[in-house]
């Protein structure tokens, strides 16, 4: 009775073992074939989405609408008809980018970046790329775009800039 026992518990943790071995082989070769794209190919298609809407001064148009109205009407959180309506070249670009997040409105706000404080005014933000290299699209108002950029901030044109990471 106890060899059938210690037979059954053996091949349980054989069972287990090769269920985990064959998981984490899923996992390693999942992971190792993940869709990670250089920040200069975000930006690259990031350019190509902008001058297919209209342009960077389009989108620096729409940021001074939207964001004109989300302070006339103290909300940072548009209905996807505010953004069609107010900021249809926005909309645009976050419908083409891949895998585009929903616009947002960010309030002015200071930033430590190193040593430094940096003023950071109100801007919309477009998150694209995958899961594993994001970059995030910073659109100012006309005329309102940051004195100090961050490490890592590239200027595409007009108020419109590419992050490596959300400011």
């Amino acid at each position: 009775m106890k060899k059938k026992t210690v037979l059954k518990v053996s091949l349980g943790i054989i069972a287990a073992f090769t269920l985990a071995i064959t998981l984490l082989s899923f996992v390693v070769r999942y992971y190792s074939t993940y869709d990670a794209k250089p920040f200069e190919e975000l930006l690259q298609e990031a350019e190509l989405v902008i001058r297919n809407v209209g342009g960077s001064v389009a989108l620096a148009a729409d940021a001074d609408a939207v964001l004109a109205y989300a302070k006339d009407n103290q909300a940072y959180h548009l209905s996807p008809d505010d953004w069609a309506m107010y900021a249809p070249a926005i909309q645009k670009v976050q419908n083409m980018l891949p895998q585009a997040v929903l616009s947002w409105i960010v309030p002015m706000s200071q930033k430590e970046y190193a040593t430094t404080l940096i003023e950071i005014p109100e801007h919309v933000v477009i998150r694209f790329g995958t899961h594993f290299s994001y970059a995030w699209m910073l659109i100012f108002a006309t005329n309102n775009s940051p004195t100090e950029l961050p490490e890592g901030v590239v200027h595409i044109g007009e108020s419109v800039y590419l992050s490596r990471r959300n400011m």
